[in-house]
């Protein structure tokens, strides 16, 4: 096999996802720590100084930061085993993205890399990086095809680790640069994750190579058992701390061959038989996690500087199939409508935006807005794959967003089941809230800044409300101010909505479900 043909070879699949600088490169540093020697299933290529590659096998494992329980994404698989330019080799993959955010700030991060290495020495023969976040893809690659390596690189790295069970001394060349890589055990913890109940042993690593990325007490759970799977590893970055914790895991088999990069075969294992699944059953109730309940209708009086401008009602409509390209979905109909309008100006009778959710988490699945006047600004229609982070306009292009990205109308529902506590230090915020928001086209972050419960006076009466403010970061939209005020009841209704000199107060609410 040539050079050039390895690097005609197929990157492994993933999520998009993306985060600040920090995020970043703690993520980037701590993923081969986490998933060091995870493999060790299965058939396996092996050697006696070498490590352990389960071939056909893959490992997914999610990355939550602080109150962001999805912050990203990885995936590590052993393609296949066999001889490259002569030399026994096996062929590694792996993809890295992030989706969720942790400040305003914003870098997004698609990195793959591929690694054909050694099984007798465990050390890479061939090391191609790519990266997905310019405007073209940008790849380096390290061949040592003529000239053996001594030092690992961050993928080899993972199964020497895993072969010592998280301990030992071990050296890193990453970046130009040279590391001692050092893993020591430290006690017993028993770790939960998506994957299961694990008993486990956890141990501390240290390097330059994370200090110099601001990466402190950085620890990784293994397995007890004859495996020692690393299921779970936490360190620290700037004020936050981050989980990266075992999602699944793929077992699929393989027949020794000679890695071939273009393409490589995955075996196709037969289906497991389902059964047939119930009917579907339209209008079920909201699970008792939803602070609202199917067939809610709120009225809200408009008023524009003070002055009547009309009646907008909202309504947790139905819940129904709703048909996409690829299948029928369970989803929420949430939908706004101008029953009442004394200013055409701002907007007419019947206008009307629907958005179609998930009943179990509110993020939108399709919307369509169709306003005119001043309101005509919020007019859009479009799709959202929220598994892939990609927004669907409708004759447009495609967008790249972060997943649980929510548009106005789906986010005016979801806030409602928010933890947001005010900040004890006002001029410390730290309680504020982000959320990705799609509008115009393409989408912005959010920051929902809570303040503690306050009077306001609602259709005559004084009423205790939270003050929510909204930053957008569009210079346009925060001129406007957008405020809203959420009641203290369980239910946490919206009581009033401004923004600019429109106000919505809440006139009346009610509870049907139209058959």
């Amino acid at each position: 096999m040539t050079t050039k043909s390895i690097e005609s070879s197929k990157n492994l699949a993933g999520r998009r996802k993306f985060g600040r600088f920090r995020f970043v490169a703690a993520c980037l540093i701590a993923l081969p720590f986490l998933l060091a020697g995870l493999m060790n299933f299965g058939s396996q290529v092996s050697a006696q100084d070498g490590a352990e590659f389960p071939v056909g096998e893959k490992l997914t494992y999610n990355i939550s930061y602080d109150r962001f329980k999805i912050a990203g994404f990885a995936e590590i698989q052993v393609v296949a085993e066999g001889k490259l330019e002569g030399k026994d080799a096996v062929e590694l993959s792996s993809r890295f993205v992030t989706n969720e955010f942790v400040s305003a700030a914003f870098f997004l991060i698609d990195q793959s890399r591929k690694v054909f290495a050694s099984p007798a020495s465990g050390l890479p023969l061939f090391v191609k990086t790519s990266k997905n976040t310019g405007v073209a893809p940008e790849e380096t690659v390290r061949n040592y095809l003529g000239q053996p390596s001594r030092d690992h690189d961050l993928l080899t790295l993972i199964y020497q680790l895993r072969r010592t069970g998280g301990s030992g001394t071990f050296t890193l060349a990453e970046g130009g640069s040279l590391y001692t890589v050092t893993a020591q055990t430290l006690g017993a913890e028993k770790v939960a994750t998506d994957a299961g109940e694990f008993e486990t042993t956890f141990s501390g690593v240290q390097s330059e190579y994370l200090s110099e990325r601001s990466i402190t007490d950085m620890t990784i759970n293994f397995t007890n058992d004859a495996e020692r799977i690393p299921v779970q590893v936490r360190f620290k970055v700037g004020k936050g701390k981050f989980r990266i914790a075992l999602a699944g895991i793929e077992r699929a088999p393989v027949k020794a061959s000679t890695p071939t990069p273009s393409p490589t075969k995955v075996p196709v294992q037969t289906p497991t038989p389902r059964p047939t699944p119930p009917p579907y059953v339209p209008n079920r109730p909201l699970s008792a996690e939803i602070p609202f309940t199917l067939g809610e209708t709120l009225e809200y009086k408009v008023t524009d500087r003070g002055n009547p401008a009309g009646t907008i009602v909202f309504e947790a409509k139905e819940r129904s199939l709703l048909q996409t390209p690829t299948t029928n979905r369970d989803s929420l109909l949430l939908q706004a409508s101008v029953t009442r309008s004394e200013s055409p100006l701002l907007f007419r009778s019947g206008d009307i935006c629907s958005t179609w959710v998930d009943p179990d988490n509110l993020q939108p699945i399709l919307v369509s807005a169709k306003f005119n006047g001043t309101f005509a600004a919020l007019n859009q229609s479009a799709r959202f794959d929220q598994d892939r982070g990609i927004a669907m306009p409708d004759g447009a292009q495609s967008v790249q967003m972060p997943v649980n990205t929510h548009t106005f109308q789906s986010l005016l529902y979801a806030v409602r089941s928010f933890n947001l506590k005010p900040s004890k230090d006002a001029t410390n915020p730290v309680n504020d809230t982000r959320v990705s928001v799609f509008f115009s086209g393409s989408f912005s972050v959010f920051m929902l800044r809570p303040s503690n419960a306050q009077m306001i006076n609602l259709r005559g009466e004084k009423v205790p409300a939270q003050l929510i403010t909204v930053i957008t970061g569009d210079p346009r939209l925060d001129a406007m101010t957008p405020r809203f005020w959420l009641s203290n009841e369980p239910s946490r209704v919206p009581l009033r909505i401004s923004f600019g000199s429109i106000q919505l107060d809440l006139a009346g609410e009610s509870n049907s479900i139209k058959k």
